[in-house]
């Protein structure tokens, strides 16, 4: 494969009409990002903000190639990059409110530099297969150190300022350890609906600690129900991973005698969840009601019950 590479990019270079060959590439690292132009005659390479994508650093890079293309006397170029999703962009002609803005602006100057007589070809090429044009690229982006100013492109700056707002809240969300809701939710990140609003609902209530069996006496002002081996208050936390009582049954249900409330309330619930709660439905008799919906929800198998 890499020789026939090799042998393509030779005929289209020295014996096709074509006769300018321009190699590209972006690059992001942990520290940067940036990307790099490779011409005949000369490579650039840029270090843009932090924030931005791989994809606009991509893009960029094919826009600054038409850039100077547009300086030069010669029409018939190819442009050789290793970026498929940019590709793919650029071949979508019906621009619409989630396209990439600069997407547009490489196909304005696409339509200019054509109404000029230039003749331009995008093609890709794999990356890291030894394609010395490539190669090349990959090292000039990945030691860039002159700085392009450029307004950050909005798409960019919103996924910036998400992931610094989702980092402070990860932080004072890690102060919280004594919240009962820190060991059912020690991540800050988005949880998806269940499809049954009623499972929905019952596994909502698991997560936050309310149910009719722990929280029914605060509606008639009697005292909260103990539990007779621990002497303690019951409370999801104590029937799910810390009472003693169920350890046979945390072994039969989820494979371990001992267990976390994060690892069963999980963004995906544990399978068996509320076949746990169905063998102790004295506790839980809000939860049985819509518990053969849940079955079959989780697809539970009958032998389990």
């Amino acid at each position: 494969m890499r020789s026939d590479l090799y042998q393509i990019s030779d005929e289209i270079y020295v014996h096709g009409k074509f006769k300018c060959l321009y190699i590209r590439d972006g690059s992001k690292s942990a520290t940067h990002v940036s990307f790099a132009a490779v011409f005949p005659d000369k490579t650039f390479s840029f270090k843009l903000h932090s924030s931005c994508s791989v994809f606009t650093a991509e893009i960029i890079a094919v826009l600054f190639a038409l850039g100077e293309i547009s300086d030069r006397s010669q029409r018939y170029f190819i442009i050789y990059t290793d970026s498929l999703s940019v590709l793919q962009s650029l071949s979508s002609f019906y621009p619409h409110p989630h396209n990439h803005p600069l997407v547009l602006n490489v196909l304005e100057l696409f339509n200019k530099l054509a109404l000029r007589g230039f003749n331009i070809v995008l093609c890709w090429v794999p990356s890291h297969v030894g394609i010395v044009g490539n190669e090349q690229a990959d090292r000039a982006a990945e030691s860039a150190v002159a700085p392009m100013d450029m307004t950050i492109p909005v798409v960019d700056l919103k996924k910036h300022v998400k992931m610094l707002l989702y980092s402070k809240w990860q932080e004072q969300w890690d102060l919280e350890t004594s919240n009962k809701l820190h060991a059912v939710k020690p991540f800050v990140r988005h949880w998806p609906s269940l499809t049954s609003r009623k499972a929905d609902t019952l596994l909502t209530r698991l997560r936050i600690g309310h149910t009719r069996f722990t929280h029914l006496q605060l509606l008639f002002g009697e005292e909260p129900p103990m539990c007779s081996r621990c002497n303690c208050r019951m409370s999801v936390r104590h029937i799910l991973p810390e009472c003693t009582n169920f350890n046979a049954r945390r072994l039969q249900f989820f494979q371990a005698p001992s267990v976390s409330l994060s690892s069963l309330l999980d963004k995906t619930p544990h399978v068996n969840l509320f076949c746990f709660f169905e063998v102790h439905s004295v506790f839980f008799n809000d939860l049985i009601s819509g518990f053969t919906l849940l079955c079959a929800f989780y697809h539970v198998p009958p032998a389990l019950f």
